[in-house]
């Protein structure tokens, strides 16, 4: 259980996107998974199918300097918006 968690963890994923597909793929190895991709804009009910985005780059500066670097540190980028609540700039290049 702890090496299944080594390897989901550092994915980056929200409701759409790779992080998704990759993190399905890799719980297809233990249960029995059938994995249906709806595009987006199809209506579900009274939702619609959101655009899909993968994080390519995101960084937060405080005071002019930059403080955490998703490229580095991704997991750490959340947990930063997470516990401040501060003036800063943070920038995502998506889609």
């Amino acid at each position: 259980m702890y090496s299944l968690m080594e390897r989901l963890f550092p994915i980056c994923r929200s409701i759409t996107g790779d992080g998704v597909r990759e993190t399905l793929q890799i719980i297809k190895e233990f249960i029995p998974l059938f994995i249906e991709e709806v595009p987006s804009g199809t209506k579900v009910f009274d939702w619609t199918i959101p655009k899909e985005w993968n994080v390519k780059d995101a960084w937060v500066k405080f005071n002019g300097k930059k403080v955490i670097d998703y490229s580095s540190e991704m997991d750490s980028l959340r947990n930063f918006l997470l516990q401040r609540n501060l003036g800063f700039l943070f920038k995502a290049v998506s889609i």
